[in-house]
């Protein structure tokens, strides 16, 4: 799995899920999360874009 792993749907409404990227000054990767477009659900916010990806995609309607 990859930061650039296709995001599965939100597995409590279905919307499209969202990688968000925060840049420090030099550009480098601050933080990273996942949301949902459509109700809102998120990851909490990680180092790197891959193990956002990877918890988002580890989700179900279980994980509220």
């Amino acid at each position: 799995m990859g930061a650039n792993e296709q995001l599965k749907p939100c597995p409590f409404c279905g919307g499209r899920a969202i990688l968000k990227v925060n840049h420090g000054f030099n550009k480098e990767v601050i933080s990273a999360f996942v949301y949902c477009e459509k109700c809102g659900a998120n990851t909490r916010s990680y180092a790197l874009e891959r193990t956002a990806n990877e918890a988002w995609n580890r989700r179900t309607n279980n994980d509220r």
